[in-house]
């Protein structure tokens, strides 16, 4: 049996740990941060423009995909269990520093698009969601 790293334990500690099923019968995973307190850049905005200067892009190069990609996010909005739900109102403005916005973008698979999160966004030099979590 392999030997876990320090960093590999952490990471099983706080997601099995963290495990929990929700009201609405959605399971929940805790993100692994790396630190107890992580700290965003507030890119609600950008990450707003971002997904909306791609979609502008993607219909003016490739109407294909855009129309795939619109049908894709609504059919994931329309599951009965949604992966994406709105946020909660007391969620809505959250203390900077505190939320970090995922921005969207498409890619071609198989004469269809899949939604891809681009969790690589960093901005104003404070890390991305991927560098503040555990691999």
């Amino acid at each position: 049996m392999k030997d876990y790293s320090q960093a590999e334990k952490k990471f099983l500690q706080i997601t099995v740990s963290g495990i929990r099923q929700r009201e609405d019968g959605m399971i929940e995973v805790p993100l692994p941060f790396k630190s107890d307190q992580p700290r965003f850049a507030y890119n609600r905005t950008v990450a707003l423009q971002r997904t909306k200067s791609t979609l502008q892009n993607l219909r003016k190069r490739n109407p294909d995909m855009h129309e795939s990609s619109l049908k894709k996010f609504s059919k994931n909005v329309d599951l009965e269990f949604p992966r994406f739900i709105p946020t909660p109102k007391h969620l809505l403005h959250p203390p900077e520093g505190c939320a970090y916005w995922i921005p969207l973008f498409s890619v071609w698979q198989k004469e269809k698009a899949r939604i891809v999160f681009d969790a690589r966004a960093s901005q104003q030099g404070i890390e991305c969601l991927n560098e503040q979590l555990l691999q």
